[in-house]
């Protein structure tokens, strides 16, 4: 064999094998935006069903704009944008317009965040009823 062809013949398989490389890393950041529902998808039992916000869309960026202003993701350190897009993704809902939103919870009359304000009573009620449960128990 000549030297010049052997060494064609060697580039070509780095050149296969760069390419291959490559198709892997292509397709790993294809699939990186899917993880987590990769990951929600592998903790979820068979009979359980998908996560999906059920609530009004505006009640979620309620949420978020919350969490975010308290800094409890992150320090706070997120654009809107991401957090509205991770948020959605991750409860399987479309969020179009976060900053509108955000302009209609500010014009809101009688509770600028009757989402949290629900939740709020909604969990008290049941730490209301259940301490109920308990003291009945001890007697």
């Amino acid at each position: 064999m000549q030297p010049g062809r052997k060494k064609n013949e060697l580039t070509a398989v780095y050149i296969q094998k760069g390419c291959e490389v490559l198709d892997m890393a292509i397709g790993w950041l294809i699939n990186k935006g899917n993880t987590l529902s990769v990951a929600i998808e592998a903790n979820r039992k068979l009979d359980e069903p998908i996560p999906t916000w059920t609530g009004k869309g505006i009640y979620l960026l309620e949420i978020i704009l919350s969490t975010q202003e308290a800094g409890f993701i992150n320090h706070g350190n997120l654009t809107t944008k991401f957090m509205t897009d991770y948020f959605a993704k991750v409860f399987n809902i479309s969020i179009k317009d976060g900053s509108g939103g955000y302009g209609d919870m500010r014009g809101r009359v009688k509770s600028r965040t009757p989402c949290l304000d629900l939740m709020k009573k909604l969990l008290e009620e049941k730490m209301d009823r259940d301490d109920a449960k308990d003291r009945k128990r001890r007697k």
